[in-house]
């Protein structure tokens, strides 16, 4: 009975019976309640929301996060095949070595070396060809120039629908003492004594491509491009007399040393195009049945736990295992989201993604053992035969994801949250700053000429046109500094000037735009301040692009919510002219470029986030 009465209650509460105008006066009243006891609540929730998300970025290394690896694809079936790669296969790669040496000899030109390279796979019995490209770098016509050469060895029981790819650029990752990158020569090497080794079968259900791309990165994209029909307006390359079906996958050989200790893997995708998890665990397992030990990158310290920074303060006790593993996790992803946050392709698999292929590199970390020839065969022709299972592309595994370790990574419902969660908590700012500059709040008997005036509120309008053109105008100035860097010569380093011109042009355009868009301040303006205005659609669109970027770029969406809540919610108007001033150099100072030129001027020519992505992308070799 008391609960039916008390039902009763609530339905009349929410929907009161009688005169409607009376029904809507009451409903009008209870939002107004509603809004002003959850009105004070709003900034508390909007700065909850941005610790919220940089506590979760910090709790992504943690295991709780986690997934174990594992394969969704069953037709890949990795290690599950006897491999027959054997030490007769071992002596054909050292002799293509010796050949490899001979034409990195001065004298030998690109046009050269391929021919020789040409030579080879049609000596094999397999249909070869080269292809000349040119890329136009800067205005001062400067050129990269070089010559790919590819076989093709057709399935001997399929129509060509699908193809592979086995790939090795001439110039390897690795730096020799002088910084300039070393020759790939064991991984041409690899590539010619595989294609020798593959067309011994008739088991492959799909052709297989053998690449051997001039350069580094450029050749590998010049060639994708010719093979799928695009281009670009910088680049002239000579079309490509063989071809066969779309490339599924393709597996990339970086050797540059007579032996390794460690297998490198090396994935990217530029703008978030990352190959299918499947292909990445199907490697990883592989590579431990073969007996080398897999590892992200090239940072061999990330091969078994190490001590974290813990262990140098606190006593041992706080450096457990735990602590170790999240360390370790917390490197790895650092290095994955610098990467994305770059916006560039730091290696031949990179280039693949954009034509929708699976692409990975196995590198060799150069050492002085206990790998060679031997493993690195083995490991490539059970990798080809799992591919050669597969009946469509790869699709049942995650796209989006980001690796702790070679056996944990973090889905995208995972990690997805931490830069939205700040960009939550800035599209609530901007909402709140917009609904007050639109209805300020005034002490009673406030002079409120030229508003109308409700209670203790106003209305006023906003200066949208003058804050739009403000934005406009930054928009385009970092255009203008996008294009004059697009015109640098990206093979070189970066000249002196452009940093100096950079910070010259941001520091001088807020000041610009401010004495051009600035007005008299009046005790209760008809107009709403241009500031807050300003501020207002700032963090709306960074909110925006915050939540949009995060599920194309995982790695920019969090370089953006760690550079852009500080300078967009410390910011506020002043009547000090001092306070502005100092408050103008602040923003700049915090900004995202100007982070960046700090780190670049502190670190010098050899320091800054380039040497630390160097480090892992581009090791030495002594």
């Amino acid at each position: 009975m008391k609960g039916g009465m008390l039902i009763a209650r609530a339905k009349e509460w929410l929907k009161p019976t009688g005169d409607p105008d009376v029904r809507l006066s009451a409903s009008i009243l209870r939002r107004q309640r509603l809004l002003q006891r959850v009105e004070p609540l709003i900034p508390l929730f909007r700065t909850a929301l941005v610790v919220a998300g940089a506590i979760y970025l910090v709790a992504l290394p943690s295991q709780l996060l986690g997934r174990g690896h594992y394969v969704s694809e069953n037709a890949l079936q990795p290690s599950q095949v006897n491999t027959y790669w054997n030490w007769a296969d071992v002596h054909i790669a050292d002799l293509y070595a010796t050949d490899v040496e001979k034409w990195s000899e001065p004298g030998w030109t690109s046009e050269s070396r391929a021919e020789a390279i040409r030579d080879a796979f049609l000596t094999l019995g397999l249909p070869a060809a080269t292809q000349n490209y040119e890329f136009m770098l800067s205005s001062s016509n400067e050129t990269l120039t070089g010559t790919n050469v590819y076989s093709i060895m057709q399935a001997p029981k399929t129509d060509g629908a699908e193809s592979l790819v086995l790939s090795a650029s001439w110039l390897s990752r690795a730096l020799d003492e002088d910084g300039n990158r070393r020759i790939n020569t064991r991984g041409i090497a690899t590539v010619l004594a595989v294609a020798n080794y593959l067309k011994k079968y008739s088991m492959w259900s799909k052709d297989i491509m053998f690449l051997i791309s001039d350069g580094y990165a450029d050749g590998t994209h010049a060639w994708l491009d010719s093979y799928h029909g695009f281009g670009q307006s910088n680049l002239n390359a000579q079309p490509l007399p063989l071809s066969t079906g779309p490339i599924w996958a393709a597996l990339n050989i970086d050797y540059p040393h007579h032996s390794f200790s460690h297998a490198g893997l090396f994935y990217e995708g530029a703008n978030g195009h990352l190959p299918n998890l499947d292909f990445i665990n199907s490697v990883s397992h592989i590579l431990k049945h073969t007996g080398i030990t897999p590892i992200l990158h090239a940072d061999t310290s990330l091969a078994f736990l190490t001590p974290s920074p813990l262990a140098r303060t606190f006593p041992a006790s706080f450096d457990g295992p735990t602590t170790q593993l999240y360390w370790r996790a917390a490197q790895n992803l650092a290095h994955q989201l610098a990467i994305g946050a770059s916006g560039r392709v730091e290696g031949p698999e990179g280039v693949y993604g954009r034509y929708r292929i699976d692409a990975l590199t196995f590198f060799g970390v150069p050492a002085d053992g206990p790998h060679g020839f031997h493993a690195m065969g083995r490991a490539i022709e059970s990798t080809f035969r799992s591919l050669n299972n597969l009946l469509e592309r790869l699709h049942q595994s995650f796209f989006l994801y980001v690796m702790t370790s070679v056996d944990t990574f973090i889905s995208v419902g995972n990690y997805l949250a931490a830069p939205v969660l700040v960009s939550a908590g800035l599209t609530f700012t901007g909402f709140l700053l917009w609904a007050a500059d639109g209805s300020p709040k005034v002490p009673a008997g406030a002079a409120t000429k030229g508003l109308r005036q409700s209670g203790v509120e106003v209305r006023r309008a906003r200066p949208v046109g003058k804050a739009a053109a403000a934005i406009g105008v930054s928009h385009l100035v970092g255009g203008v500094m996008f294009a004059l860097l697009a015109r640098v010569d990206p093979t070189v380093e970066i000249p002196s000037f452009i940093p100096t011109s950079i910070a010259f042009l941001l520091a001088f355009t807020p000041l610009l735009l401010s004495l051009a868009l600035s007005t008299a301040p009046l005790t209760l303006p008809p107009l709403a301040p241009l500031s807050s205005t300003l501020k207002a659609l700032n963090l709306l669109l960074s909110g925006m692009i915050i939540a949009v970027t995060a599920t194309l770029n995982f790695g920019l969406a969090v370089a953006l919510a760690l550079l852009l809540p500080l300078p967009l919610l410390l910011s506020s108007a002043s009547t000090s002219e001092i306070r502005t001033r100092i408050q103008q150099v602040g923003l700049f100072v915090t900004s995202p470029v100007g982070i960046w030129l700090a780190w670049w001027v502190l670190g010098g020519a050899d320091g800054g986030a380039d040497a630390w992505l160097r480090e892992t992308h581009a090791p030495k070799l002594a």
